[in-house]
């Protein structure tokens, strides 16, 4: 199963309607930003896998994400396990304590040549920061863009 997207539909805003990046501190952004943010973890029976970074895009907890962070190269398949972690709401920078209530997911829909995929929580909590999809219409080459993420190793 797969879905095509583009990445110009891609262009995310923070809350519509959101002022420009340019018009936003670092700090701000990540105030905003920062809670739609999830670290993903996934791997196969072994405990082999990957790790890399999603944004919640709804409030049924769908996630955007990069195909190779949820797929097995050597299957060619979803991984048997998906854990999706939030931003604790203080981060210790020791993943023993920032890691914690893992929340499972699935791949609903993916499109290797791109590299995205689009996961769902399985148990969706309530009051989720979703980063909504802006308007590609309106971007133009030369707009501001920020990207926010974990970083390298699953910190936070």
């Amino acid at each position: 199963m797969q879905i095509l997207l583009t990445a110009a539909a891609l262009a995310l805003s923070f809350y519509p309607p959101a002022a420009s990046a340019g018009e936003l501190s670092p700090k701000e952004i990540y105030r905003r930003a920062g809670p739609a943010v999830v670290l993903i973890i996934g791997s196969d029976q072994s405990g082999k896998g990957e790790l890399g970074t999603g944004s919640i895009i709804d409030s049924h907890g769908r996630i955007i994400t990069n195909a190779h962070v949820s797929f097995d190269e050597k299957t060619h398949r979803p991984f048997d396990t998906i854990h999706v972690y939030f931003k604790p709401s203080r981060v210790t920078g020791d993943p023993k304590q920032d890691l914690v209530n893992p929340h499972k997911a699935r791949v609903m829909r993916w499109d290797r040549p791109i590299d995205l995929a689009l996961l769902e929580l399985e148990d969706s909590p309530s009051g989720l920061t979703v980063l909504n999809f802006g308007d590609a219409g309106l971007m133009e080459e030369g707009d501001p863009v920020v990207a926010i993420g974990h970083p390298e190793q699953g910190g936070l």
